[in-house]
């Protein structure tokens, strides 16, 4: 376990591994670099797992604590050490037991996007499409705030501001290039697997650009399965200018992750894929809606749908407009500043 000086405003316990992922830690980096803009100082524990991306963590400027300890006890001493005006927890298998073993009298800031296991918090967010405060009843106290829906969804700053130039290029630009991104870890295999479906449509599109964590398992068979969609293919990994990158795209297959909130903040047309429990309910709100549209997992929805992509402008950006209209992209300074009006 690393130590670094303990003194700080905010602890954040959050993980990443190949395995689990990127979401949880990238989404509390963008938290923690909003409230450092109001003057809070942040620091990370996260389990020494394999995959792990703490040195993103520390390339934005944060330090972490790598815990290869026992859990409850490591933190618990962590936190006596910092002593915080806040602890933020995002994680799946840490609840209210954690909280209060670990968090003693100190105010927490509970991320949840499962709303299927009780909390001790004193603020809750959950930025997920179609969730309300009812569904925590008896998860949390009387007296906790909840800050509920994509309003509040935790975006880098450079989303809102490539927000107006995305949307305007919607209106004029046609339906050229296809970006592919479910997340970092690519656990599933899915990308490859949605290549080989894609390779009948690849020649109708200039650009189909594939983005990666550089620590997936599965990126040999992407690169083999690029391969066959001949020179418009390209894959990038560890990329860092996602907003530019959604941007300049014109129709994008994706996991009903966090990542829809992005995709919604640029008006980006989707093609969503769901790839774990937690995202059926933000695959069927943004479907319904008509924000997004949801394939079949076996992909045979897969080729009409970027047909219609590129053959309707109209189809494209009435989802396109629809999508802008979830979320503005100013999340992650409204959680900061209910935080700071709280402690």
């Amino acid at each position: 376990m690393s130590r670094q000086n303990p003194f700080c405003d905010v602890i954040i316990r959050a993980d990443s591994s190949a395995q689990i992922g990127t979401g949880h830690v990238m989404r509390c980096l963008t938290l923690a670099d909003r409230l450092r803009a109001h003057g809070l100082t942040s620091r990370f524990l996260c389990r020494d797992l394999p995959g792990n991306i703490a040195g993103r963590i520390h390339k934005a400027g944060f330090t972490v604590t790598l815990i290869d300890g026992p859990e409850a006890q490591t933190c618990a001493e962590e936190i006596t050490t910092s002593a915080p005006r806040w602890i933020v927890l995002d994680h799946y298998d840490l609840g209210s037991e954690w909280a209060r073993s670990c968090a003693q009298d100190h105010p927490v800031l509970a991320i949840d996007d499962l709303a299927d296991r009780p909390h001790h918090c004193a603020l809750l967010l959950d930025q997920n499409f179609g969730r309300n405060r009812e569904d925590y009843d008896g998860l949390i106290t009387p007296d906790a705030k909840t800050l509920i829906g994509p309003h509040y969804a935790l975006l880098r700053p450079e989303f809102a501001a490539a927000r107006v130039a995305s949307l305007s290029r919607r209106s004029t630009a046609p339906a050229r290039h296809l970006l592919i991104n479910f997340g970092g870890a690519d656990p599933q295999g899915i990308t490859a697997r949605v290549l080989r479906h894609l390779a009948p449509e690849a020649p109708n599109w200039e650009r189909i650009t594939i983005v990666m964590g550089p620590a997936a398992d599965t990126l040999r068979d992407v690169h083999q399965a690029a391969a066959q969609l001949g020179p418009a293919a390209s894959i990038l990994t560890d990329v860092t200018d996602m907003a530019r990158l959604m941007s300049e795209s014109d129709v994008a297959l994706g996991a009903a992750g966090s990542t829809s909130w992005e995709r919604c903040c640029l008006g980006l047309p989707t093609g969503l894929l769901v790839l774990a429990d937690n995202q059926r309910e933000i695959a069927e709100g943004l479907h319904n809606r008509g924000a997004a549209e949801t394939l079949a997992d076996d992909l045979t929805t897969l080729p009409g749908f970027l047909a219609r992509m590129r053959s309707s402008d109209t189809d494209r950006l009435a989802i396109s407009g629809t999508a802008a209209t979830i979320t503005d992209g100013q999340g992650a300074d409204r959680v900061a500043r209910a935080m700071l009006e709280i402690a």
